[in-house]
């Protein structure tokens, strides 16, 4: 997929699939190429957090309860956003597999979808706040939607996200309760090396399918605040 081609689906459909991509390079190379990093590691001091992470299926007991791991294991992971818990999440994040399977999907879905299925005002009126707090021990509150630099954007994350009013309990229940499939959800299997997904944070929620059919499977994940495409 050329840099036009890329940059454009990007912004029509808040992603990008591009299999097989630049597979000799590493993930921090290729980043390097597309967007600006955000370095974890030096944001986090001490978190033990690496810019580029790695992430295998595990289960619940091999992993702490700080990660999706810890407490789904080898299940279904939620829709959600990354670091839906910081006051200006990432925007962009890409998956990069290093090695596949095909048995694992990752599911997009849009968050205009929610919008019309929760509708819109029950979502503005959604007060969060982080499960956990950080720095001085107390945690703002935080919108569901939210607008940076006059961009639009969404956050959603029912593990590390504490509803602090009505809307909010009730975004919870409809999200948590829910057992179909998203119209206008899609799913995309990451199976060979190379194989990149480029997702839009602040507009698409995601999630995995069941992995316990392929505990051999890596993916790392990288952070951008921008996109030089």
């Amino acid at each position: 997929m050329q840099p036009d081609q890329l940059s454009r689906q990007l912004q029509d459909d808040g992603y990008a699939f591009v299999p097989r991509w630049h597979s000799a390079l590493s993930t921090r190379e290729v980043a390097s190429f597309i967007g600006r990093i955000i370095e974890i590691d030096a944001l986090l001091p001490g978190s033990g957090i690496p810019t580029v992470q790695t992430l295998m299926p595990r289960n619940e007991r091999d992993a702490p309860r700080t990660q999706y791991s810890g407490v789904f294991g080898l299940q279904e992971f939620p829709l959600h956003t990354d670091l839906a818990h910081w006051a200006k999440p990432p925007r962009y994040f890409m998956l990069r597999c290093i090695s596949g399977s095909a048995e694992v999907a990752t599911r997009l879905l849009p968050a205009f979808v929610l919008m019309d299925a929760i509708g819109e005002n029950v979502l503005r009126r959604a007060l969060v706040k982080p499960r956990r707090s950080r720095g001085s021990g107390t945690a703002s509150l935080l919108t569901l939607i939210f607008s940076i630099d006059h961009t639009p954007g969404f956050r959603w994350d029912s593990l590390f996200l504490t509803p602090m009013n009505a809307a909010a309990r009730e975004v919870l229940d409809i999200m948590t309760s829910r057992t179909e499939p998203w119209q206008g959800h899609k799913e995309f299997v990451l199976c060979n090396p190379g194989d990149t997904l480029l997702i839009d944070n602040w507009r698409l929620l995601h999630g995995r399918s069941p992995a316990d059919l392929a505990k051999t499977r890596i993916i790392e994940r990288v952070y951008l605040s921008e996109m030089y495409l």
